[in-house]
C-alpha cells in the first residue's frame, strides 16, 4: 500500500477516497467507481454508463457529500 499510494502522489496515512491503481494509472473517487463498475457483471456496466454521463465535478461533489455525511 505504501509504494502504491506514494506512486499516486497520495499520503498513505490519509486515505479519504477509494483509489483504483492500474498498471501506470490511478483513479480516485467517482472515476475509480466508474472503472470498477465497468469490469463487474451486469448491472455493473449499466451503472458505469449512468455514472459516466455526469460531469466529474458534480459526481465528485455528490461523492463527497455521501462520504463525509453518512446517514
Amino acid at each position: 500500500m505504501l509504494v502504491t499510494t506514494h506512486r499516486c502522489g497520495r499520503d498513505p496515512d490519509i486515505i479519504t477516497s477509494v483509489v483504483l491503481v492500474e498498471e501506470d494509472r490511478h483513479f480516485t473517487k467517482t472515476d475509480a467507481i466508474y472503472h470498477i463498475y465497468r469490469r463487474l457483471p451486469l448491472p455493473g456496466p449499466v451503472l458505469a454508463a449512468v455514472v459516466g454521463v455526469w460531469p466529474r465535478a458534480i459526481r465528485d461533489a455528490l461523492y463527497d457529500q455521501v462520504m463525509y455525511n453518512p446517514m
